[in-house]
């Protein structure tokens, strides 16, 4: 399971399947998880001293892609922002990562989707919790 994975479990109510924080910080907390899951793997780190150009940019250390479709993309994202400080890739890593995951969880039985309609016009999705012994496991 993915670090980014994680998080959104952490911030979604398992009962009502909203989100309990601001979207906008879910959003730039995903892409920071992605962030630091690369950076984990070894595949992206910051630049010191010893690197070419400032030091505390992004580098990518091994271009390959990690295998995981969500890390995969998030990898071509930093290759090409290489150099960038870290809060300048922050939002592009997160951007439009929410759903890709939540669709994810979903296939794999932790969520489920709901759609309904506010003011029975606008469609909306919200994501409850179909085991919520995997969330209380990462709680």
């Amino acid at each position: 399971m993915l670090l980014a994975e994680d998080l959104l479990l952490l911030v979604t109510d398992d009962a009502s399947g909203r989100l309990t924080a601001d979207g906008v910080q879910v959003d730039a907390g995903l892409g920071g998880a992605n962030l630091v899951e690369l950076t984990l793997l070894g595949k992206v780190d910051v630049s010191g001293e010893q690197d070419q150009g400032k030091r505390g940019r992004i580098s990518v250390r091994d271009p390959s892609p990690p295998g995981e479709d969500v890390l995969d993309a998030a990898l071509r994202i930093l290759v090409k922002r290489q150099g960038r400080k870290p809060s300048a890739v922050i939002r592009p890593l997160g951007k439009n990562l929410r759903a890709v995951l939540y669709r994810q969880l979903a296939a794999r039985g932790v969520l489920r989707s709901r759609q309904r309609r506010v003011l029975g016009i606008f469609p909306t999705r919200t994501w409850p919790a179909q085991d919520p012994s995997h969330t209380a496991e990462v709680r």
